[in-house]
């Protein structure tokens, strides 16, 4: 027999969600205190918890919102970076090989583009191919600067790019390293602003 104010349909045998640690019953409950023939109404507790619950979810729904918006940014700042890569590197997606043999719109020497891929070396020329190879080198100098205590933004990224990891841990890196991030991180920059303006 079901009890009065329980509302037995939310799970099979009447039982509610044990997370949520809510027991339905009424909102106000009669009693009477002892000696005063007077009945009191008082506050169930049921209601306090009812908040408490709601409380948690919007600070749940908060730290998601938080994550997502965090997620999104990082990933412009990765297209932002590798874009200014890109435009220093090989603007014009020429398809003839660099000085040392490098390939394609960010210029990957062959020995790089086997760190990531085992794709032939000639898809370095296939933009598509050259863009996930591009992500998975970013994400290996961002994770390796990371792990050494590193800073890690647009200008040490491109920094390792060119003059590789232990650029950004030297003190004073190559003049022509240096210069090659300064631009990177202006170029950078300006397309986050845009990405911004074209989609606040």
């Amino acid at each position: 027999m079901n009890s009065p104010g329980l509302n037995p349909g939310v799970l099979p045998g009447g039982r509610f969600p044990a997370f949520l640690g809510i027991i339905y019953v009424s909102r106000r409950t009669r009693c009477e205190r002892p000696g005063l023939g007077a009945t009191m109404e008082t506050t169930s507790p049921t209601r306090e918890r009812l908040r408490l619950v709601s409380t948690f979810a919007r600070i749940l729904g908060l730290i998601a919102v938080g994550v997502a918006v965090s997620s999104i940014s990082n990933a412009a700042s990765r297209w932002a970076t590798l874009e200014a890569i890109h435009q220093l590197e090989n603007p014009r997606d020429s398809t003839r090989p660099g000085r040392f043999g490098e390939l394609g719109a960010y210029q990957f020497r062959r020995s790089t583009w086997r760190m990531h891929t085992r794709e032939p070396f000639r898809l370095a020329l296939d933009r598509g191919v050259a863009d996930r190879v591009a992500v998975l080198h970013y994400e290996w100098i961002r994770d390796t600067l990371a792990r050494r205590g590193l800073a890690v933004n647009s200008y040490t990224i491109a920094l390792a790019w060119n003059g590789g990891i232990e650029a950004v841990a030297a003190r004073r890196p190559p003049v022509a390293a240096r210069d090659y991030a300064e631009r990177a991180l202006t170029l950078a920059e300006q397309y986050d602003r845009n990405a911004v303006a074209v989609d606040p």
